[in-house]
């Protein structure tokens, strides 16, 4: 059932079948089904929602600037310290945000 959800919602678009994986494996649930959001946009807020603060604040700050940012103006834009701007992307990295 959980399966054709996720095929039924992502209408032929991969990019949305992947981000629901993430949504399931972020909530420890591959073995349990988990409610399937109904968009892309959904998806993506359950899942930066669960980032921490300092993560979340800084993907909500890249994604308002170009796609391809130099790490010292996305930190000075971000107004982080450096410690927290690794600690930050090193994360947003492992999630695959980035």
């Amino acid at each position: 059932m959980f399966l054709r959800e996720i095929v039924a919602n992502a209408g032929g678009n991969p990019f949305f079948v992947e981000e629901v994986a993430w949504h399931a494996v972020e909530q420890d649930r591959l073995q349990m089904p988990v409610a399937v959001p109904d968009t892309i946009h959904a998806v993506l807020a359950a899942r930066m929602d669960r980032l921490p603060l300092e993560a979340k604040h800084l993907v909500q700050t890249a994604a308002v600037l170009e796609k391809t940012v130099p790490v010292p103006i996305l930190r000075a834009i971000a107004e982080v310290p450096e410690e927290v701007m690794q600690r930050s992307l090193a994360h947003l990295q492992a999630a695959e945000f980035l």
